[in-house]
């Protein structure tokens, strides 16, 4: 079989096959070398995680664009997972051109030549597409996105991953493209990959997750409370529950000297 990718995923399922039984593992790796630098890595602290979040739109761009160019590696023991096995085989600079049926296998093209393989699994990544999604599929034309914005770079494709991101309010919810036009997207909080650009790697990188579960979480409970803000006042005048009943103190006679 054949994976394609290098990343974390692709290790995964390479190993997961390999152990599986699987009488070769064939992974076409488009670059000549594995990224081996996790430049995030070398800013990692509380104030990144925090900070991303409110740092001006110009440096969340140039931050995750260079990040994203110079590309995450999968783990060390990831990869040894896999090259532990002497069936797996890491094709470098073998980037995939097209691929047909082959009887009942299939014919893989590459830049480095062509084979056929049984199975392959595409482990190249994914793209935040709210319109592919049925549910989304309504409101999507209604999102802002980064591209979306005057001020958004020339030289950063528009389509891409980051023109493509949500432009999400700082509790997480989706902004509108023409204002009035869907006010519902107030009430829709973004929390997964997609939400990286605008919030920082606070809704699906393991370090950090639970720090952007609160800060979602503190924002959606904000938002109730100013929604209900009469009503909690009408509770705060109502509450009646003494924490004194008077026998915890005695009132002194008089003044000292008196």
């Amino acid at each position: 079989m054949a994976v394609i990718g290098a990343g974390a995923s692709a290790m995964d399922n390479a190993a997961t096959a390999l152990e599986a039984g699987a009488a070769r593992v064939d992974l076409l790796i488009r670059r000549e070398t594995i990224p081996a630098v996790n430049k995030l890595t070398g800013i990692g602290s509380p104030g990144t995680v925090e900070g991303l979040a409110v740092v001006p739109d110009a440096w969340k761009l140039k931050i995750h664009d260079y990040c994203a160019r110079e590309q995450v590696p999968p783990p060390s023991h990831s990869v040894r997972r896999v090259s532990s096995h002497p069936n797996a085989k890491f094709h470098m600079g073998c980037a995939l051109a097209g691929a047909a049926e082959d009887g009942d296998r299939l014919r893989l093209d590459t830049s480095r030549g062509s084979f056929a393989t049984d199975f392959v699994i595409a482990a190249t990544g994914f793209r935040n597409d709210f319109a592919d999604r049925a549910e989304l599929a309504d409101i999507a034309p209604h999102v802002l996105s980064w591209a979306d914005r005057p001020d958004f770079p020339e030289d950063l494709p528009k389509d891409g991953s980051l023109g493509a991101s949500p432009y999400l309010n700082p509790d997480f919810s989706f902004r509108e493209k023409t204002p009035g036009a869907c006010p519902a997207l107030a009430r829709i909080h973004c929390f997964n990959d997609a939400a990286m650009l605008s919030q920082g790697k606070v809704s699906g990188d393991i370090p950090a997750v639970s720090t952007g579960a609160k800060r979602l979480a503190r924002a959606i409970v904000a938002q109730f409370f100013a929604e209900d803000v009469e009503d909690q006042f009408a509770r705060l005048e109502a509450f009646d529950t003494a924490e004194l009943d008077g026998s915890e103190y005695a009132p002194a006679p008089s003044l000292p000297g008196r």
